[in-house]
């Protein structure tokens, strides 16, 4: 399993920046299962799938958990080899095949035709498609991972909810969002989110004090705590530039939501490593031609929220932007106001100087008068 230490607070486990009470409890799990204290360990799957609700077949979820160990055990070799570490167990040319897909832009002169051409907001952002000089994806090969950052629910919801300027660590850009509504929007526009191992949740008691908070959650009712968020808002990666294909937004179910093309050909599902991690991952749920985009339902309840948070947004900004241009008009007045009082101080000094110019020129011609008043008498 490819574990990568990123920053202290922000171990990288597999494809995922884990946040907070998230990288404690994986790290109390890997931890536990190295010194072997979790029973019936060896004896999982290296990989298994979650159920998908009949999106896939058997066999192809049979497929996507060998397509999902190849990608682990290539992502392993790859840090291996990265670091100069000794590997005897070399990936055969399979496991380092990747999927045939490439990133384009929608609408934009020079591009090829997307099912979102007649959407004039789509025009210029991005989307996933198969190549065009490849031979296309059959109904469940792996597009890839949903790479992000991960939060357990009560980071969720911290990291939601807190000031952007305080969570913003990226030296290299200054941070893209004026308030905390605009945050929490972004990072909802990208969020996913995968109910975490049932093997995970039976091991809680041996996970050390990471383990005993999700304990508290769940003896609270509070069921949110068996879930992983995550959001590649920041982080980005290929898999959340895919597009959802309808055209009814305000659709209540995916029945009225008009979808163009045949609809969704992806479906995101949760592969569990080990009965440990859940590792979010998007495959073809129906075979994608060559030069085929590749469409994901982002379900109703996404359009709700994502309209009033968009909503919300405006609101904030408008505000924020009232408040700029009436702290832009008090400061222009406290400038003009500068302007005219150093003006005013200016004609005060020069009236002063003329004042005391003509008092000097005034004792000047006193004093010649007094002198020439007193002259000796040889010069009379």
């Amino acid at each position: 399993m490819p574990l990568a230490e990123g920053r202290r607070d922000s171990p990288v486990l597999c494809n995922v920046a884990l946040k907070g009470l998230a990288a404690q409890l994986f790290g109390e799990a890997l931890k536990a299962a190295w010194q072997g204290k979790l029973p019936k360990l060896d004896s999982r799957p290296l990989v298994s799938i979650l159920s998908t609700e009949g999106a896939l077949s058997d066999e192809q979820e049979a497929s996507v958990c060998v397509q999902v160990e190849q990608a682990l055990r290539r992502g392993a070799f790859e840090r291996m080899r990265a670091e100069g570490l000794p590997h005897a167990a070399r990936p055969g040319p399979e496991a380092l095949s990747r999927a045939e897909i490439e990133v384009v832009s929608i609408g934009l002169p020079g591009s090829d035709p997307s099912p979102w051409d007649d959407c004039p907001a789509m025009a210029g952002q991005d989307s996933l498609r198969a190549r065009p000089q490849g031979g296309g994806m059959a109904a469940g090969e792996l597009i890839g991972p949903y790479s992000c950052e991960c939060w357990l629910y009560p980071d969720w919801l911290q990291a939601q909810n807190a000031h952007p300027a305080a969570e913003w660590d990226d030296r290299e850009r200054p941070c893209p969002h004026r308030s905390q509504a605009a945050r929490k929007h972004d990072l909802g526009r990208y969020a996913a989110d995968c109910e975490l191992p049932e093997y995970l949740l039976s091991q809680l008691r041996r996970l050390g004090s990471p383990g005993a908070q999700l304990q508290q959650l769940q003896a609270s009712g509070i069921c949110e705590y068996r879930k992983l968020y995550g959001s590649a808002a920041r982080l980005g990666c290929e898999v959340s530039l895919v597009n959802d294909p309808r055209r009814n937004l305000a659709a209540r179910c995916d029945a009225e939501a008009d979808f163009r093309e045949g609809g969704p050909n992806a479906q995101l599902v949760t592969a569990m490593v080990c009965g440990l991690l859940p590792v979010m991952v998007m495959v073809a749920s129906r075979d994608i031609p060559a030069g085929g985009h590749i469409m994901y339902s982002y379900g109703s309840a996404y359009w709700t929220l994502h309209q009033e948070e968009r909503e919300h947004v405006r609101e904030v900004e408008g505000v924020l932007e009232r408040e700029a241009a009436a702290a832009a008009r008090a400061e222009a007045a406290l400038a003009r106001e500068a302007v005219e009082r150093h003006g005013r101080l200016a004609a005060e000094a020069e009236a002063e100087g003329l004042r005391t110019e003509r008092d000097a020129a005034l004792a000047r011609a006193t004093a010649a008068e007094m002198a020439s008043r007193h002259l000796p008498l040889a010069d009379v």
